[in-house]
């Protein structure tokens, strides 16, 4: 029910992360798009819309990697906003809709960020990267990495 889009940096060949630690991130970001990423319906007899969950992994030379997930669902509220990396942290909406899940997912991203020495924060609402005002939530990881460029190729026709 939901459509993924992944957006990538291309003009980076390596960079250097514990490729575990970022699939935990990635896998947790991921599930709360998921779970929490959808729109609501307006009635009863309205089909769901097919949601969108945007992946977007970039560098900032030379020593940063970000990975930003963002949705177009219902959004973090302010208050809910300052406590949703904390652990068994669940949002109201989850709790009325009885969504599964243990709280644990963001508090583990946000351990895993600190561990590796960077950050985790959410946007709600924000504006997408073409500055379309969006109510969704955007998740923004930053970790310290190291990053390669991709080489130029030799001119040869000189």
């Amino acid at each position: 029910g939901a459509h993924l889009v992944l957006a990538r940096d291309t003009g980076v060949s390596t960079v250097s992360v514990d490729g575990h630690a970022l699939r935990i991130i990635a896998e947790n970001l991921m599930m709360n798009a998921i779970r929490h990423g959808v729109p609501e319906r307006t009635g009863v007899d309205t089909k769901p819309e097919m949601a969108e969950i945007r992946v977007i992994v970039r560098t900032r030379p030379p020593r940063s990697l970000l990975v930003t997930v963002e949705d177009d669902g219902p959004g973090v509220s302010q208050s809910e906003a300052k406590t949703i990396f904390e652990p068994f942290a669940r949002g109201d909406r989850s709790k009325a809709d009885q969504t599964p899940g243990s709280g644990l997912g963001l508090h583990i991203v946000r351990r895993i960020c600190t561990q590796m020495g960077g950050n985790v924060s959410v946007e709600s609402p924000y504006k997408d990267m073409a500055g379309i005002p969006r109510r969704g939530a955007r998740f923004v990881v930053k970790i310290p990495v190291r990053v390669e460029r991709k080489h130029e190729e030799a001119d040869t026709h000189r």
